[in-house]
Protein backbone atom coordinates (compact mmCIF):
# COMPACT_ATOMS: atom_id res chain seq x y z
CA UNK A 1 0.00 0.00 0.00
CA UNK A 2 1.17 3.46 -0.79
CA UNK A 3 0.63 5.65 2.25
CA UNK A 4 -0.35 8.80 0.41
CA UNK A 5 -3.29 8.04 -1.87
CA UNK A 6 -6.07 10.27 -3.20
CA UNK A 7 -9.22 9.50 -1.20
CA UNK A 8 -7.91 7.45 1.73
CA UNK A 9 -4.39 6.97 3.00
CA UNK A 10 -2.64 3.62 3.38
CA UNK A 11 -2.65 3.82 7.17
CA UNK A 12 -6.46 4.03 7.11
CA UNK A 13 -6.68 1.11 4.66
CA UNK A 14 -4.38 -1.02 6.86
CA UNK A 15 -6.40 -0.12 9.96
CA UNK A 16 -9.60 -1.09 8.15
CA UNK A 17 -8.10 -4.45 7.10
CA UNK A 18 -6.95 -5.23 10.63
CA UNK A 19 -9.85 -3.84 12.67
CA UNK A 20 -13.04 -3.75 10.59
CA UNK A 21 -12.33 -6.95 8.68
CA UNK A 22 -10.54 -8.53 11.65
CA UNK A 23 -7.81 -9.78 9.30
CA UNK A 24 -4.39 -10.35 10.83
CA UNK A 25 -3.26 -12.79 8.12
CA UNK A 26 -3.10 -10.45 5.12
CA UNK A 27 0.48 -9.33 4.65
CA UNK A 28 0.73 -5.57 4.16
CA UNK A 29 3.80 -3.79 2.80
CA UNK A 30 3.80 -0.01 2.92
CA UNK A 31 5.52 2.24 0.42
CA UNK A 32 6.27 5.91 0.95
CA UNK A 33 8.83 8.55 0.27
CA UNK A 34 8.35 9.87 3.80
CA UNK A 35 9.71 7.87 6.73
CA UNK A 36 7.73 9.78 9.38
CA UNK A 37 4.78 7.43 8.81
CA UNK A 38 6.74 4.43 10.04
CA UNK A 39 5.79 4.86 13.72
CA UNK A 40 2.06 5.02 12.90
CA UNK A 41 2.24 1.54 11.42
CA UNK A 42 3.13 -0.45 14.53
CA UNK A 43 -0.51 -1.15 15.42
CA UNK A 44 -1.16 -2.40 11.90
CA UNK A 45 1.75 -4.86 12.04
CA UNK A 46 2.88 -4.59 8.40
CA UNK A 47 5.30 -7.05 6.87
CA UNK A 48 7.59 -4.16 5.90
CA UNK A 49 7.93 -0.47 5.09
CA UNK A 50 9.75 0.39 1.86
CA UNK A 51 11.05 3.87 1.18
CA UNK A 52 10.75 5.40 -2.30
CA UNK A 53 12.50 5.25 -4.67
CA UNK A 54 12.00 1.49 -4.53
CA UNK A 55 14.97 -0.84 -4.68
CA UNK A 56 14.49 -4.11 -6.61
CA UNK A 57 16.55 -6.16 -4.11
CA UNK A 58 14.45 -4.94 -1.18
CA UNK A 59 11.22 -5.74 -3.04
CA UNK A 60 12.52 -9.22 -3.82
CA UNK A 61 13.44 -9.79 -0.14
CA UNK A 62 9.95 -8.75 0.96
CA UNK A 63 8.29 -11.04 -1.59
CA UNK A 64 10.51 -13.95 -0.55
CA UNK A 65 9.72 -13.29 3.11
CA UNK A 66 6.00 -13.33 2.30
CA UNK A 67 6.34 -16.59 0.37
CA UNK A 68 8.26 -18.15 3.26
CA UNK A 69 5.70 -17.01 5.86
CA UNK A 70 2.76 -18.27 3.83
CA UNK A 71 4.49 -21.52 2.91
CA UNK A 72 3.78 -20.88 -0.74
CA UNK A 73 7.19 -22.05 -1.94
CA UNK A 74 8.06 -24.39 0.84
CA UNK A 75 5.53 -27.15 0.54
CA UNK A 76 4.07 -27.40 -2.95
CA UNK A 77 5.00 -28.73 -6.35
CA UNK A 78 3.48 -27.00 -9.39
CA UNK A 79 2.85 -28.63 -12.73
CA UNK A 80 0.76 -27.87 -15.79
CA UNK A 81 -1.60 -29.92 -17.89
CA UNK A 82 -2.59 -27.95 -20.96
CA UNK A 83 -3.38 -24.42 -19.82
CA UNK A 84 -4.19 -25.47 -16.25
CA UNK A 85 -1.70 -25.28 -13.39
CA UNK A 86 -1.98 -27.63 -10.42
CA UNK A 87 -0.29 -27.63 -7.03
CA UNK A 88 0.41 -30.70 -4.95
CA UNK A 89 1.89 -30.90 -1.47
CA UNK A 90 5.44 -32.22 -1.66
CA UNK A 91 4.83 -34.74 1.10
CA UNK A 92 2.21 -36.47 -1.09
CA UNK A 93 4.70 -37.20 -3.89
CA UNK A 94 6.34 -40.62 -3.66
CA UNK A 95 8.29 -40.38 -6.89
CA UNK A 96 8.29 -39.12 -10.46
CA UNK A 97 9.02 -41.25 -13.49
CA UNK A 98 9.96 -39.97 -16.92
CA UNK A 99 9.14 -41.70 -20.18
CA UNK A 100 10.38 -39.37 -22.90
CA UNK A 101 8.69 -36.02 -22.32
CA UNK A 102 5.83 -37.55 -20.33
CA UNK A 103 6.15 -37.46 -16.55
CA UNK A 104 4.15 -39.80 -14.34
CA UNK A 105 3.88 -38.62 -10.75
CA UNK A 106 3.12 -41.30 -8.18
CA UNK A 107 1.28 -39.95 -5.16
CA UNK A 108 0.19 -41.71 -2.00
CA UNK A 109 -3.29 -42.31 -3.37
CA UNK A 110 -3.16 -41.79 -7.14
CA UNK A 111 -1.09 -41.05 -10.23
CA UNK A 112 -0.91 -37.87 -12.33
CA UNK A 113 0.58 -37.35 -15.79
CA UNK A 114 1.96 -34.24 -17.42
CA UNK A 115 4.66 -33.21 -19.86
CA UNK A 116 8.03 -31.91 -18.75
CA UNK A 117 11.67 -32.64 -18.08
CA UNK A 118 12.79 -34.45 -14.92
CA UNK A 119 16.04 -32.51 -14.91
CA UNK A 120 14.22 -29.18 -15.08
CA UNK A 121 11.71 -30.25 -12.40
CA UNK A 122 14.50 -31.35 -10.10
CA UNK A 123 16.66 -28.26 -10.61
CA UNK A 124 13.84 -25.70 -10.34
CA UNK A 125 11.50 -27.19 -7.73
CA UNK A 126 12.84 -30.25 -5.90
CA UNK A 127 16.60 -29.86 -5.43
CA UNK A 128 16.20 -27.84 -2.22
CA UNK A 129 13.99 -30.51 -0.65
CA UNK A 130 14.73 -34.10 0.22
CA UNK A 131 14.19 -35.52 -3.25
CA UNK A 132 16.78 -37.77 -4.87
CA UNK A 133 17.46 -37.74 -8.61
CA UNK A 134 18.45 -41.43 -8.63
CA UNK A 135 18.29 -42.20 -12.34
CA UNK A 136 17.68 -40.36 -15.61
CA UNK A 137 14.09 -41.62 -15.33
CA UNK A 138 13.37 -41.27 -11.58
CA UNK A 139 13.19 -38.67 -8.84
CA UNK A 140 12.26 -40.08 -5.42
CA UNK A 141 11.01 -38.46 -2.23
CA UNK A 142 13.47 -39.51 0.51
CA UNK A 143 10.59 -39.98 2.97
CA UNK A 144 9.24 -42.92 0.94
CA UNK A 145 12.52 -44.85 0.78
CA UNK A 146 12.57 -47.78 3.17
CA UNK A 147 15.84 -49.42 2.07
CA UNK A 148 18.89 -48.03 0.25
CA UNK A 149 20.84 -50.66 -1.65
CA UNK A 150 23.84 -50.14 -3.89
CA UNK A 151 21.96 -50.51 -7.19
CA UNK A 152 18.37 -49.82 -6.16
CA UNK A 153 15.95 -48.35 -3.64
CA UNK A 154 13.04 -50.11 -1.98
CA UNK A 155 10.09 -47.81 -1.41
CA UNK A 156 7.62 -48.01 1.46
CA UNK A 157 4.97 -49.35 -0.94
CA UNK A 158 7.25 -52.28 -1.92
CA UNK A 159 8.33 -50.92 -5.32
CA UNK A 160 11.97 -51.15 -6.35
CA UNK A 161 13.60 -48.39 -8.39
CA UNK A 162 17.08 -48.53 -9.94
CA UNK A 163 19.86 -46.14 -8.99
CA UNK A 164 21.76 -45.11 -12.12
CA UNK A 165 25.34 -46.33 -12.29
CA UNK A 166 26.71 -42.77 -12.47
CA UNK A 167 24.43 -41.55 -9.69
CA UNK A 168 25.28 -44.11 -6.98
CA UNK A 169 28.13 -42.23 -5.32
CA UNK A 170 26.20 -38.92 -5.39
CA UNK A 171 23.03 -40.56 -3.99
CA UNK A 172 24.97 -42.17 -1.14
CA UNK A 173 26.48 -38.76 -0.28
CA UNK A 174 23.09 -36.99 -0.36
CA UNK A 175 21.50 -39.80 1.66
CA UNK A 176 24.15 -39.36 4.38
CA UNK A 177 23.69 -35.57 4.38
CA UNK A 178 19.93 -35.90 4.81
CA UNK A 179 20.39 -38.47 7.59
CA UNK A 180 22.80 -36.20 9.49
CA UNK A 181 20.55 -33.16 9.07
CA UNK A 182 17.52 -35.05 10.38
CA UNK A 183 19.25 -36.41 13.52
Amino acid sequence: LDIEMENINGVQVGTKIRNEYNDELTQIVYISGKTEYALELFDINPLNFLVKPLDYDKIEKVINKHLKITGFWTDVFSYSVGHDTFKIKLKEIMYLESNGKKIKMFLKDREEEFYGSLEEIYNTQLIKYDFLYIHKSYIVNYDYVSVFEYEKLLLTNGEKLPIGQYKRKEIRKIQNEIKKRRL
